[in-house]
């Protein structure tokens, strides 16, 4: 109860410092993420910071002793926060070098993923690069970078936040998206749509990583001192407690299909060979 309130007091009467930029070991830090991007952050139903990132920057707080205090918003906004000194550090992000102009990145501390979903009317009967719809992406998501560094051709439709996006996809103005991989399943899980929609393709895994605003390398030492002293099986136990092994959430439409025809062909074989060990031995 102390740690709240100060976490409160921090947040609100001094948001703009929650501890002295020179200051080796400070009294506590805020952590900024996006309140609605399950499963590594979002509000629960009473209002508090969960997820995958929550867990391992309170264990982070065990470690160091130093207490956490977290400042969830919109995604967009956590820049903002960092730039004016409203938060300490964003929780955890994928590097770009437009990022880094004006972010200093801590070491990684666990494995994303984005990849592309399509309705399933578009996945049963085209590849990922026949599909001529819009893809939906999330503006300031690393997709936006990924597209325009690799995939300049591809149209996009561009939304202010996932809650967004989902909206559109539950109207149906939303047939092919990219996103990231857990936050998709998740979200298609929680709204009942993920027999209607697959996934269909891999786009990128990169490590997510804290980032602070440039300049302050004593806080990325500490950050990365603190979670050094995490041990690897109790880090592990975390992330696969949020992010379940690929393979366990879904199948690829074509992987189905391929152990399909696979089975079909066994049985086949066995059958034939049955006919052929039924016919009379000639003598």
């Amino acid at each position: 109860m102390r740690w709240m309130v100060l976490c409160i007091l921090l947040s609100v009467l001094v948001p703009t410092e929650c501890f002295s930029r020179t200051s080796a070991v400070p009294e506590s830090i805020i952590v900024t993420h996006a309140k609605s991007m399950p499963p590594l952050s979002f509000l629960d139903d009473e209002g508090r910071p969960a997820g995958l990132i929550i867990d391992l920057w309170r264990e982070w707080e065990g470690a160091t002793g130093i207490p956490v205090c977290f400042r969830l918003t919109e995604w967009q906004n956590t820049f903002t926060l960092i730039e004016n000194g409203g938060a300490d550090v964003i929780g955890g992000l994928f590097y770009s070098p437009e990022r880094a102009m004006k972010l200093a990145f801590a070491g990684a501390f666990v494995e994303y993923s984005g990849s592309y979903f399509a309705s399933r009317h578009l996945a049963v009967r085209k590849v990922r690069s026949e599909i001529d719809e819009p893809l939906a992406v999330v503006m300031g998501d690393y997709a936006v970078d990924y597209l325009r560094d690799n995939e300049r051709d591809v149209r996009v439709d561009y939304y202010p936040s996932a809650e967004a996006l989902f909206y559109a996809l539950e109207r149906g103005s939303v047939s092919f998206f990219l996103m990231d991989t857990a936050l998709a399943e998740w979200k298609l899980e929680q709204m009942g749509e993920r027999s209607r929609f697959l996934w269909m393709d891999r786009a990128y895994e990169r490590d997510l990583q804290p980032a602070v605003q440039r300049g302050r390398d004593q806080l990325v030492m500490l950050i990365n001192e603190g979670f050094q002293n995490i041990p690897a099986d109790r880090k592990e136990e975390i992330i696969s407690s949020w992010i379940p092994q690929e393979g366990e959430s879904s199948l690829r439409l074509w992987d189905i299909l391929g152990l399909g025809a696979a089975a079909l062909l066994v049985g086949f074989a066995m059958f034939i060979f049955t006919r052929m060990s039924s016919r009379p031995k000639l003598i």
